[in-house]
């Protein structure tokens, strides 16, 4: 008998028994494939032949090919065609109920040997019934609740006082309810607060379940065990809570057990990127042959922009910081520093939509704007964030605060610097007006060493004054790249040192209301082109290139005299 997918088949929008003399008279067999539904799924197919009707398996049905095909001599009938996908559909059939029997059969004998019962002694079953009673507590707070109750499933798995139930899971499974896994996460967790009974003032701070997760994949490894919890110990100096967030525990774990490499990026919007930049630069080599000057320089310009939107397309970016990709907060709070603080958009973050999160931190004044209290939080559960991310991504340091503010302890200064020695694979683009302090700690930090490629230490230079004072203490930064943030830039600037500076970003004011010259940006870039630094110009701000306002309107790959600046130290 030849294959099924040789048979003559004829398919009908409607079925077999609207037209069944046409089926008799061709000899064919006629599946019938009813409207999709409104998913767009066709039900299964259902084959008919001389009135009976022979459901097929989806592998069957995927012999049959699903598209209409002509009448053609095979040598089989329609009856012989329909027998065999009966059959076949038979034998699928019963070697699924078979295997399934054998698997039921195989579950139950193995769960009847696993659980035969187990006499308890009396004293065993005195200490079973206290832990029971233990679980079953409502605790007075949170912690001590999950204490108590991890502490019993721990016990209850180690004196094997579960054996009257057979095993571990069905004793819980049918006292308490609990899942094999959620009962092993709690004796887990059991098991790390018994090894590490000594750190008792921080086990306190560990209250729940997702505290434990991933401390328990560590029972093994009872030296790294200990040091994350030094760690903690070290950074629950920086917190005020009962409580450490659990957070805090994940960032441990993934600063003592860091990633090594970097994870591809997507293959496939890289490869598209590179063929639509393909694309552009076959445009721009027509442009440059192209005699009429002004075609050319059009057609070069909205080159240009494509490329930029390219860019932007393959970037996972999470922040409307054009010059970057993510911010990374490891603290929160500041205090005004210089004239480009005075309509500060962080304080105003604060004090309005993380108010909630950061209470007390920034505060709105009586002229409507907003500024900064004082107050600096410490959020050391962010700082395993980048270690989590395996995606070469550019990360703003500390966007709604200053890294070097004075009342940052050193020590912490020092964890984040650890974090991004620890992912060589990212850039870290960190950001200060306390220039000297930045200055001091770097130079002690890389004293015996060359300071990372992949750190880029900056400074905000608004204005001339700025300029003046802080540029001489970035050149004693001890750094691979410097570079200024001229944003908001609110007078001219004429550079000086421009051996010592690799990067220069310009961008005028939002949400203020002073506005940017255009010759102050204009110079900027002429002059980094002079002394060939990197220049990238981000925004005009409230006010537009000829100077008219425009407060409120979104700028996205702001040009400067036509041309879109977006370049990056090599």
């Amino acid at each position: 008998m030849s294959n099924p997918t040789d048979m003559s088949t004829k398919f009908y929008q409607s079925g077999p028994e609207e037209n069944p003399k046409a089926a008799a008279m061709t000899g064919t067999t006629t599946i019938s494939v009813p409207k999709k539904s409104r998913t767009g799924k066709n039900p299964d197919q259902v084959v008919h032949n001389q009135g009976e009707d022979v459901k097929k398996t989806r592998k069957n049905a995927a012999q049959v090919a699903p598209t209409s095909v002509g009448i053609e001599e095979t040598g089989q009938t329609t009856v012989e065609a329909a027998e065999a996908v009966s059959k076949s559909a038979a034998k699928d059939q019963a070697h699924a109920t078979n295997g399934a029997e054998r698997g039921v059969a195989r579950k139950a004998k193995k769960n009847q040997a696993a659980v035969a019962p187990e006499k308890l002694s009396e004293a065993e079953a005195k200490q079973l019934t206290q832990f029971e009673e233990a679980i079953s507590e409502v605790a007075k707070d949170a912690q001590e609740g999950f204490g108590k109750t991890a502490e019993a499933f721990y016990q209850i798995q180690t004196k094997r006082l579960y054996r009257e139930h057979g095993t571990f899971t069905a004793y819980f499974k049918t006292r308490f309810g609990y899942s094999r896994a959620h009962a092993n996460r709690f004796a887990q967790a059991g098991e790390v607060m018994e090894k590490m009974s000594p750190r008792g003032d921080i086990l306190k701070k560990l209250d729940s379940e997702s505290h434990f997760r991933p401390l328990t994949a560590l029972l093994k490894e009872p030296e790294k065990l200990e040091q994350i919890f030094d760690l903690l110990e070290a950074w629950d100096a920086w917190t005020d809570s009962d409580i450490l967030p659990a957070t805090m525990v994940h960032a441990a774990k993934i600063f003592i057990t860091p990633p090594t490499e970097a994870k591809d990026p997507d293959g496939r919007k890289n490869e598209i990127q590179e063929a639509v930049t393909a694309l552009i630069e076959d445009e721009e080599a027509k442009a440059k042959a192209d005699p009429r000057e002004e075609v050319a320089g059009e057609v070069m310009k909205t080159c240009q922009r494509l490329r930029e939107q390219v860019k932007s397309l393959a970037t996972r970016r999470t922040t409307k910081i054009e010059w970057t990709e993510k911010t990374w907060n490891t603290v929160q709070g500041c205090k005004w520093k210089s004239p480009a603080c005075d309509f500060c958009y962080a304080a105003k973050a604060a004090a309005t939509r993380l108010a909630d999160m950061y209470p007390g931190i920034a505060m709105k004044k009586k002229d409507g704007t907003y500024v900064f209290c004082g107050k600096i939080l410490l959020l050391a559960e962010r700082l395993g964030d980048p270690l989590f991310n395996r995606t070469p991504t550019k990360y703003f340091v500390n966007s709604m605060a200053d890294l070097f503010h004075q009342d940052v302890p050193e020590d912490f200064i020092s964890a984040v610097f650890d974090v991004m020695e620890k992912a060589p694979w990212h850039i870290f683009q960190v950001l200060t007006k306390r220039v000297d302090r930045m200055a001091e700690f770097t130079k002690k930090r890389y004293r015996d060493s060359e300071p990372p490629q992949h750190i880029w230490m900056g400074a905000t230079m608004e204005n001339q004054k700025c300029f003046d004072e802080r540029m001489p203490l970035l050149k004693q930064v001890k750094a691979a790249v410097r570079w200024l943030s001229c944003e908001p830039l609110l007078g001219p600037i004429t550079l000086t040192d421009t051996d010592a500076i690799d990067w220069v970003v310009v961008g005028g004011e939002s949400n203020g209301k002073r506005k940017m010259e255009k010759a102050w940006a204009t110079d900027l870039r002429d002059q980094c082109a002079k002394s060939k630094i990197a220049f990238y110009f981000k925004q005009w701000g409230d006010f537009s290139e000829d100077g008219d306002p425009q407060r409120g309107k979104k700028e996205k790959n702001a040009t400067l005299d036509g041309e879109i600046h977006h370049d990056y130290p090599e």
